[in-house]
């Protein structure tokens, strides 16, 4: 099962470097995963700009591996 993770980096609920472990170890083990980092975010995301763009990444992220839709480049070519 694909699995988008995300966390803020400026998280004090759950280390983001606990989220950063798991990512490493899902992509040593050829899972397919993503992970999104949201900077000067803390547990719960803030920004409405960051808010958006993990709404609208989440919808993506379904509809390319629930509905075929593969026009999002981000899932295979990553972001930044």
């Amino acid at each position: 099962t694909p699995l988008l993770l995300w966390t803020g980096k400026a998280d004090e609920t759950v280390n983001p470097d606990q989220t950063i472990k798991y990512y490493l170890a899902l992509r040593r083990l050829n899972k397919k995963c993503i992970m999104l980092v949201y900077p000067k975010e803390d547990h719960y995301l803030m920004n409405p700009a960051n808010q958006i763009d993990l709404t609208n990444r989440m919808q993506q992220w379904f509809a390319y591996y629930l509905k075929n839709d593969l026009s999002p480049a981000w899932i295979t070519d990553g972001t930044k």
